[in-house]
């Protein structure tokens, strides 16, 4: 318990004041699906979305108005975490499990003081799963980073593939709904449409990437690797990889680069928003590029 405490307090002082100012307010107005309510009518401005034209009022008036909507809130955020073996990966200070609960870290404070439940379904390439049923209380943050922690010493030998799509299949049946989910990840395995589908049609889904620096450029900024020869793990497979060849090394950036951005087009052809970060990335400023961007 001492170590998570220590955990939640060096989480708390990087990222709580910082939140409040930034995060917070940028991260309620994303909240665009179905849980809105009408407004206001208003004159409309060459930003609105044409979908929200009222043509009945602009025909009686003379002119164009637009439908404003606000969200209703008390909205549940569901946090699909990653706790398979890859994740304790690392070639830097910060594991990609490190990052992962910087990330959720952010995101679950905003969502709870924006009076938003927070749950959370852990998942693995080994059929694990569990679930942290939703709470609006900031020690449901402290619980699930603890029950993180103690998943990610269970160790099994029976991996597989398309681990990630198992656990939209489980929220799928689930038929949930009015749920933004955030999915912390190192996976780039999901091919399948149909389930994407079903889930996005009645829920949010953000995609966040979180890879080792080393993994997508094998290079470390700071150290010289020319003469370091090893095996690394990616996506289950061992690579074997002599740092020393330079054209071996560009062509596999240029591949590891051209998957990660056709996995990115994908998932944004499937309503999905996406968002890589890299282990020596400052996370929440990424988070504050993302929310300002959408």
């Amino acid at each position: 318990m001492w170590k998570l405490n220590k955990k939640i307090r060096l989480l708390e002082y990087k990222f709580k004041k910082n939140l409040w100012a930034d995060l917070l307010w940028l991260y309620k107005t994303n909240f665009k699906w179905q849980w809105m309510e009408f407004a206001e009518l208003r004159e409309y401005a060459y930003w609105d979305p044409i979908k929200h034209v009222d043509w009945k009022t602009t025909a009686r008036t003379w002119k164009m108005q637009t439908r404003i909507y606000e969200e209703e809130r008390d909205l549940n955020v569901l946090f699909l975490l990653d706790i398979s073996d890859n994740m304790e990966f690392t070639s830097a200070k910060k594991t990609k499990k490190d990052i992962s609960q910087e990330v959720f870290y952010s995101l679950a404070y905003s969502a709870i003081a924006n009076n938003d439940n927070i749950w959370s379904l852990f998942y693995d390439d080994k059929w694990f799963l569990e679930f942290l049923n939703f709470k609006k209380w900031v020690s449901q943050i402290y619980k699930i980073i603890e029950k993180w922690d103690e998943n990610t010493k269970i160790n099994n030998k029976n991996k597989k593939s398309n681990y990630t799509l198992d656990a939209f299949k489980k929220i799928s049946d689930l038929k949930l709904k009015r749920n933004l989910i955030f999915v912390l990840t190192t996976d780039t395995s999901i091919k399948n449409s149909n389930i994407l589908r079903l889930v996005w049609e009645e829920n949010e889904i953000i995609y966040i990437n979180i890879f080792d620096y080393f993994e997508n450029n094998l290079e470390i900024p700071w150290i010289d690797l020319k003469n370091i020869e090893l095996n690394l793990w990616i996506n289950n497979s061992i690579l074997d990889i002599d740092l020393t060849n330079k054209t071996k090394i560009l062509e596999y950036k240029q591949i590891r680069n051209k998957k990660i951005w056709d996995y990115k087009i994908f998932l944004e052809k499937n309503k999905v928003s996406y968002l890589k970060i890299d282990n020596i990335d400052n996370s929440y400023n990424k988070l504050l590029e993302f929310f300002s961007r959408r």
